[in-house]
This record gives structure tokens, sequence and C-alpha cells, in this order.
């Protein structure tokens, strides 16, 4: 019998710990040789709607966890424009009704082959990518490290603050975005939810003093710079362009 499973029931069984754990479990298997990540693989075609070209995006990916006994599929239709909003270049999805993005994952038996379940991937996405950041503060951030610099105040970037919260006792977290609301109603928000501090600054080179630097955005030009990072301090991003070559 396949179980169909909700986004909120997704959100209520899956905790940040328990994804960690889990995506820190499988990276062994993978790197043992005991398990598959295909790569993703992204079918893009223009199209044109109201005057301005955007792109349909079909993607897949499929992972196979022996140990679990489990094959995966994730796939995903979406539309996506390119955006020059406050200065920079970045791009976002065009939401279907509802304001709803088109996602699935399904899970079949690696013995039996018989669909095991089916469910959205927002919330498990969110909470995935997150988590795989953290897996990487974890082992490569300094063990004393207190305070963390966030760049992004939207939905990825919520879910990287309970996940490095989750692997660092950090006590202050500074935010820059683009827009100045959003990052202020945002460090409010998140200040409140995690019992730290969490204050929004001005620039992205605010940041720079922070132990930890997370970039997690849909910006599709550099934001974290070499040039403002102090030596020993931890950097991650979301994207392959978000980081420049001076920070690597």
């Amino acid at each position: 019998m396949t179980l169909i499973l909700s986004n909120e029931e997704i959100e209520k069984l899956l905790d940040v710990t328990d994804c960690i754990d889990a995506l820190e479990d499988a990276y062994r298997e993978q790197a043992a040789g005991r398990a598959i990540s295909q790569l993703r693989m992204d079918t893009e075609f223009p199209i044109e709607r109201n005057d301005q070209v955007k792109e349909f995006e079909f993607k897949t990916m499929v992972g196979i966890l022996p140990k679990r006994g489990i094959a995966a599929l994730r796939c995903s239709a979406t539309i996506q424009q390119w955006l020059m909003d406050f200065g920079s270049l970045r791009t976002d999805y065009v939401r279907g009704p509802g304001g709803r993005l088109v996602g699935l994952v399904q899970l079949f038996s690696f013995e039996t082959c018989e669909p095991l379940a089916i469910f959205p991937d927002s919330y498990l996405q969110k909470i995935r990518v997150a988590a795989t950041s953290a897996i990487g503060a974890k082992y490569l951030a300094r063990g004393n490290s207190r305070k963390m610099g966030l760049l992004g105040s939207g939905w990825q970037a919520s879910a990287h603050v309970e996940a490095l919260c989750a692997v660092r006792p950090l006590e202050q977290i500074k935010v820059y975005s683009p827009n100045p609301v959003h990052r202020s109603e945002f460090a409010k928000s998140m200040s409140k939810k995690m019992g730290i501090s969490v204050v929004a600054v001005d620039s992205a080179s605010d940041v720079a003093d922070a132990d930890i630097v997370i970039a997690a955005t849909n910006a599709k030009e550099p934001i974290i710079h070499g040039n403002y990072l102090k030596r020993g301090t931890h950097f991650g991003s979301i994207g392959p362009y978000e980081v420049d070559g001076e920070a690597i």
C-alpha cells in the first residue's frame, strides 16, 4: 500500500535534527560506494508570458539507499523568471494557483520495487538543503563558533537558521538581504522563534565578522566576496553563483 502524505504532515513528522542525522548517514553510505545519488537533470525551454521571456524547467533527480531499502525519485515543474531587484540579478518562480509550486517525491522499495510513498517536496526541499549546509558547518566550522552571518531572508534562509543552530551553539546571527523591510521582519521573527539575537544589517559586508557565513538566496551573481571574509571563517552557499573566486 502506497503512503500518500501532505506537505503539512511531512513538516509534523520530520524535524531538522532528524533530517541532519539521516542525511549524514546517507552521505557516508554514498562515500563508501554503498549508495547512489544521480546528478540532477534540468530540462529547460523558453516561453513568453506577458511580453516577458521566462523559462519552463522540469528537473529530476534519483537516489538509491540500499541500507534503508529505498530508491527515491524527485521531480518538479517550475517556471522561472529573471529579475533585477534592488540592483542585483536573481531568479524567482512563477507560482501556480494558490501560490503553489509543483514538486513530488516518490519512494520505491529497493527489494520489491513497489511504490512506498508519494509526497510534495516543498518542506522537505527546504529542510534538506539547510541540513546539508549544517553538516558542512558541523565538520568544517570551528567548534567555538558563536556568530553567524546570513545572506538572504526568505524561505531557505529561515531553515538555515534552525539547522545551523542545531550544530553550533550560536548566540548571534546578522542577516542581510537587499529588501530592508523583509530583512527586518525576518530578524524579528527568527529572534523570537530561536530565542537568540538575530539582527538585520545594512550591507552584505556587515556579516563579515561572523564565524560562519551562509548564503541562502536566489542570487545569480556573487554575494560572498573573499575580500571581506576573515581568515578561519566557514562559509557556504546553496547555489553556485553566490560565491566569488577569491573566496574559494
